[in-house]
């Protein structure tokens, strides 16, 4: 079935993970750290033609004092770590996107790609030392893409 694949690399030398991510997963985070390794990323085209791609953080469920860095890029950084300058950019969490029409108008909140040939991307968290719901293992994120 054509559609969206997310490949995953390690963001230490970009060797390819996954071919077909399921999820992420920032690892273990401390309250008031950094997580320990970033999570690179890149959408993949899987017989289809993209028009529109974005992601943008969709829900933090309850971790609101946390910050989410994002990068892209379209060379694959070797070596991009958590709480460098790359990831100094953070996402706003954004819900009720559903279609491309709604991708410029929130086109700072997330990460919008260039959709013939969409971009590595490296994301990062920080928890905020008043968090309070750090053990709250899901967090939404949500590509938003049209195509033909």
């Amino acid at each position: 079935m054509a559609g969206l694949k997310i490949s995953s690399y390690n963001p230490s030398d970009m060797t390819l993970i996954s071919a077909d991510a399921t999820g992420i997963d920032f690892g273990e985070v401390i309250i008031g750290q950094h997580n320990a390794e970033a999570v690179a990323i890149q959408p993949v085209a899987d017989g289809i033609t993209f028009t529109a791609l974005a992601l943008f953080l969709e829900n933090a469920n309850g971790v609101d004092h946390s910050q989410f860095g994002k990068f892209k890029s379209s060379e694959a950084v070797q070596g991009i770590l958590p709480g460098s300058d790359y990831l100094s950019d953070s996402f706003i969490p954004v819900t009720g996107i559903s279609d491309a029409s709604m991708i410029g108008v929130y086109s700072d909140f997330g990460i919008v790609y260039d959709s013939t040939t969409p971009e590595y991307s490296w994301l990062d968290v920080e928890a905020g030392s008043a968090e309070d719901a750090i053990g709250n293992s899901t967090v939404n994120f949500r590509f938003v893409f049209e195509y033909y």
